[in-house]
C-alpha cells in the first residue's frame, strides 16, 4: 500500500472513505444487537 503516486487530496478522501465505512459497519452491527434485544425484550422465550 503506497500512497506516493496519489495527490494529497486522494489519500485523503481514501482515508475519509474508509473511516466513514469503519462507522458504517458499527452502526450497523449497534442496530442489529439493539434490535435483537428489544426482540428478546418483547418476545421472551416461552421455555424459560
Amino acid at each position: 500500500m503506497c500512497d506516493q503516486d496519489r495527490t494529497p487530496y486522494e489519500q485523503i478522501a481514501q482515508r475519509a472513505l474508509t473511516l466513514m465505512q469503519q462507522m458504517d459497519d458499527r452502526l450497523h452491527h449497534l442496530r442489529f444487537d439493539f434490535g435483537f434485544a428489544v426482540a428478546v425484550a418483547e418476545f421472551p422465550p416461552r421455555h424459560s
